[in-house]
């Protein structure tokens, strides 16, 4: 019987390894069209994994627009928490939750980490008169009428009520939508300002926007001369974060794996040049930090929110 038991943990011990994630691609789902913001993300991410293997599988990015994020953020969701689907979003996250499309929010998710960063610009019509923000605002005050492009509900909206909040001025919103039919609102003259994250704001400068103010900590380096809100006299920052999250269970060693492989993929210097030239502030933040920062922008985003509600 002793010999019998003896063979039988010698074969175990023989046998195969059990598998280590991930045995297959991993899918990263994202709200955005193809060549959108967090698209960008995404296959900058999806690029440079198949260069230098931070994970012995690729990583597939799955488009699914709609319902500001909640398509992507539902499939993800309702995934089987395995770690082999995962979201790359934003604080539309928390928008949507705000504004009743969801009944949930970051909670729902175990947070991997963020990996890159957009601040937003404030920006004028190509024909606008205001040298920067400040000038507008006494504009404003000074019993200006200002029209803004909006994309009502989504980040850039809560972004702008919240500049202009600090600044103490009120604006007419004119609903446009994504950014594309922002910049068509101005170019049109229909409207005189909008709100735009980086990358947007450097790819439609050849239209003669005229960026006026940007809210960020400071200022950024593909576009040095614009000020900062705080250099204006604002104390008003705000920052789309591109965060990746896991569906709700997903086991401990899985999400350090992901984690692992995240981190290696934003010190890579190739990827972190594309990111900065792009438009994107590339970091990695990721546990107590994180959650710190996203529990930081539900607290504003809630605020704001029942603004809208009113």
């Amino acid at each position: 019987m002793k010999r019998l038991i003896a063979v039988a943990i010698a074969t175990v011990l023989a046998g195969p390894a059990m598998a280590e994630f991930p045995e297959k691609e991993i899918t990263l789902v994202v709200p955005s069209a193809p060549g959108g913001s967090g698209d960008r993300v995404a296959r900058t991410l999806s690029k440079y994994n198949r260069e230098i293997k931070a994970f012995d599988q690729e990583i597939t990015v799955k488009n699914s627009r709609g319902g500001g994020g909640s398509v992507a953020s539902r499939q993800v969701k309702e995934a089987d928490p395995d770690g082999y689907t995962i979201l790359l979003l934003h604080q539309g996250l928390i928008t949507a939750n705000v504004l009743g499309v969801t009944d949930y929010g970051p909670e729902a998710f175990e947070p991997l980490a963020e990996v890159a960063q957009q601040c937003l610009v404030y920006v004028g019509a190509p024909k606008s008169p205001y040298a920067d923000y400040k000038a507008a605002v006494e504009a404003v005050k000074g019993g200006t009428r200002m029209r803004e492009a909006a994309n009502i509900g989504a980040p850039a909206h809560f972004a702008s009520m919240y500049l202009n909040e600090v600044a103490g001025i009120n604006v007419s919103l004119v609903q446009a939508g994504q950014g594309s039919e922002r910049l068509a609102s101005l170019m049109g003259g229909h409207t005189d300002v909008s709100i735009f994250a980086v990358s947007e704001a450097l790819a439609y400068q050849e239209n003669g926007l005229k960026p006026l103010v940007i809210m960020s900590a400071e200022r950024d380096p593909v576009l040095p001369d614009v000020p900062t809100a705080r250099e204006l006299g604002y104390d008003a920052e705000f920052c789309i974060g591109n965060w990746i999250l896991a569906p709700k269970g997903t086991p401990d060693d899985v999400l350090a794996k992901l984690q692992q492989g995240l981190e290696t993929l934003m010190t890579d210097p190739a990827l972190l040049k594309e990111m900065t030239e792009g438009g994107f502030k590339p970091v990695f933040v990721s546990g107590d930090m994180l959650a710190d920062k996203i529990d930081a922008a539900t607290d504003t985003i809630t605020r704001l929110g029942a603004k809208i509600a009113k």
